[in-house]
């Protein structure tokens, strides 16, 4: 919303932590809208337009200060971060630190001179909602970064990519609309699947002292939860090393 000033970027002075410090915030006009779940080809059409509209604009402009969606930058510093904390239960810490070392040092050449841009970041469904007399939108851009287009585009789809073509085809028939995409960069769907698993697991860390967090995920770090996650990523390292000896 515009203020007075003509400005829609707003700063307020506050006391924190007994520092004077300053806070930038935006307001919106509130408005309803629902979830939407894609279930037509006519859906996922409309959803890779909404994404061609969004990386349009985003492609016109810089954003120096947010993180670099890069196995290197971000996946990397989230890796050691888990392992420096503690966080990894003892017995298990080695076989985490194996498996994202394997996989960093697979992935993080597929990487190079990939074209980058501001994007959503977070671009999964529930960021997504359907206004009557409106269309899609985009909602919750906290997490927007810079990085390879195609990781706005992956986050929509129903599965693997092994198993979710058709649908990709038909994102990329309506992204094509209003933006173009490096096809090289969909072979960096795996592997940003494998980042977002390390960069969730860091972002869950850094909320386990939280009442709600202990309340809601009791079992959170436990030697069972570890065993789990690091299945998880193993079995996604394995999506990843299949999809890099067929091509």
């Amino acid at each position: 919303m515009v203020g007075r000033d003509g400005e829609t970027l707003h700063e307020v002075r506050a006391a924190h932590d007994d520092q004077k410090r300053s806070f930038l915030f935006a307001l919106f006009p509130r408005t309803g809208g629902r979830t939407f779940e894609p279930e037509t080809d006519e859906d996922y059409l409309r959803l890779g337009s909404l994404l061609g509209r969004c990386h349009a604009v985003g492609a016109k402009g810089q954003a120096p200060d947010r993180l670099r969606c890069d196995p290197h930058a971000t996946t990397a510093v989230y890796v050691q971060e888990l392992l420096s904390d503690g966080l990894v239960h003892p017995k298990w810490r080695d076989d985490f630190a194996v498996v994202c070392e394997e996989t960093l040092q697979l992935i993080t050449p597929l990487f190079a001179d990939v074209p980058h841009q501001r994007i959503h970041g977070d671009c999964h469904r529930g960021n997504i909602i359907d206004r009557p007399g409106e269309g899609l939108v985009l909602i919750d851009f906290d997490d927007m970064m810079v990085g390879p287009a195609v990781q706005d585009l992956w986050l929509i789809l129903p599965g693997l990519l092994k198993d979710a073509r058709r649908e990709l085809h038909v994102v990329l028939e309506g992204y094509s609309q209003f933006a173009s995409l490096d096809p090289r960069t969909l072979g960096l769907i795996e592997p940003l699947r494998f980042m977002r698993m390390i960069y969730f697991l860091a972002w869950r860390a850094r909320q386990r002292n939280d009442f709600w967090f202990r309340e809601s995920f009791p079992d959170w770090g436990n030697e069972a939860f570890w065993i789990t996650e690091i299945e998880d990523l193993r079995t996604q390292r394995g999506v990843i090393a299949e999809a890099l000896d067929a091509v």
